[in-house]
């Protein structure tokens, strides 16, 4: 080591045991947990290292505080941003554990319906089958049947009420 080097760590020790009580109060009164409080403190030191052609013994205290403030700061955003990371993945997660939830109780909906079809009446299953899963209009049905209008309507009326009736009686029990 060479003299300047010897003589900055003896002025920056001085300065450690001059204001470091009073450096780590400051940053206690900001920062809400002691041991954070004692890291920054040693980095407020450890970051005065790095400025050795502007330390000026009659501004070290201000010069000090600035550092700290600084540090305060930086930690200060690393915590709302750890905290906004956090809350992403927690909000991610529980929207996979919904959509899962949604997805099973959308596929035994799906196999109650199945189920259920298998035991309407031929036309009654048709026309359910072509309105629920292939998305066509009654008239569409009534066409592609050729049965009436009329006659379509009422079988998708009696499939869906029948549909009705057994989920809600399914789900009750």
């Amino acid at each position: 080591m060479n003299k300047e080097t010897i003589i900055l760590h003896a002025f920056i020790t001085k300065c450690y045991t001059e204001y470091g009580s009073f450096i780590k109060n400051y940053i206690s009164y900001r920062i809400p947990h002691k041991y954070e409080a004692e890291d920054l403190t040693q980095e407020v030191f450890i970051r005065l290292l790095d400025y050795k052609q502007f330390i000026n013994p009659e501004t070290i205290k201000p010069f000090l505080l600035t550092i700290a403030r600084n540090l305060i700061t930086d930690n200060i955003r690393l915590y709302y941003k750890i905290e906004n990371y956090t809350s992403k993945i927690y909000e991610t997660i529980k929207s996979g554990i919904e959509n899962t939830e949604q997805t099973i109780l959308a596929n035994e909906l799906a196999a109650l319906i199945n189920f259920r079809m298998k035991h309407l009446p031929d036309k009654r299953r048709t026309t359910y089958h072509l309105s629920l899963y292939d998305g066509l209009s009654v008239s569409e049905i009534a066409e592609r049947l050729h049965i009436s209008y009329r006659t379509a309507e009422c079988h998708l009326f009696l499939a869906r009420k029948d549909m009705r009736h057994f989920i809600t009686y399914f789900w009750a029990c």
